[in-house]
């Protein structure tokens, strides 16, 4: 009996395991999709905007930024097991110029 409990034990805890990995691995995913949705409304913002206003907005500078995000999103969901540092290019997050 108590070899039975510690079999059930085992499962249960693996079970729950794989499903918060698969809950990770879910919600990165959508992260992916959200990022990758962001193009469109910055063609309508780049439409748009004042072409009279002392200050433009650089709104490549703010592609180039969401697709470092999105490299680094696709990174953790694909598990990349590389044992070299990840380089990344610094965000701007001003895009005024």
């Amino acid at each position: 009996m108590k070899k039975y409990l510690i079999i059930l034990l085992f499962f249960f805890f693996f079970s729950s395991q794989l499903s918060a990995e698969d809950l990770e691995r879910e919600s990165l995913a959508k992260i992916i999709h959200v990022l990758e949705s962001l193009d469109a409304y910055i063609e309508v913002a780049k439409a748009n905007q004042n072409k009279d206003a002392v200050y433009q907005n650089n709104y490549e500078w703010l592609r180039q930024d969401i697709a470092t995000i999105k490299l680094g999103v696709d990174k953790m969901l694909n598990g990349s097991t590389s044992l070299q540092p990840r380089i990344f290019k610094a965000l701007r997050g001003d895009y005024r110029r």
